[in-house]
């Protein structure tokens, strides 16, 4: 539970304080992360179905 709490963002100062600016996000960027997440799950589909294609050819010329 404790590392879990270290993973919240911490509350506005008290009276408005120095803060961001209007409208600026919080947090990190996802689109960069998701973009390298379906290139490697496009790829890694590729090779499945390269492989699977791979033995079918072979289990084909093992029985002819």
């Amino acid at each position: 539970m404790p590392l879990l709490s270290l993973s919240d963002v911490p509350p506005p100062p008290p009276n408005g304080g120095p803060g961001g600016g209007g409208g600026t996000p919080v947090g990190a960027p996802i689109d960069g992360g998701v973009g390298i997440l379906l290139a490697m799950g496009i790829a890694y589909g590729g090779k499945k179905l390269y492989s699977l294609r791979q033995s079918k050819d072979v289990l084909a010329l093992e029985n002819d």
